[in-house]
């Protein structure tokens, strides 16, 4: 599995996924693998609001 971080603001410095997200992706996917098929991408957002509430938002394609 490739996971890749980008910034919306472009930031040029790299980021790397920590050990607890590859755990919970690899988790997700055996569910998904489990319950008939796994998706060839998710993509993730997360932003924080101005009153500094977090959102996220996800999007699987097969």
């Amino acid at each position: 599995m490739t996971i890749v971080i980008t910034s919306p603001d472009g930031q040029p410095e790299p980021v790397s996924p920590t050990e607890e997200i590859y755990a919970s992706l690899y988790a997700l996917a055996d569910l998904f693998r489990e319950r008939g098929s796994i998706w060839r991408s998710a993509s993730y957002s997360v932003s924080q609001e101005q009153d500094g509430d977090w959102k996220y938002s996800v999007q699987f394609t097969y």
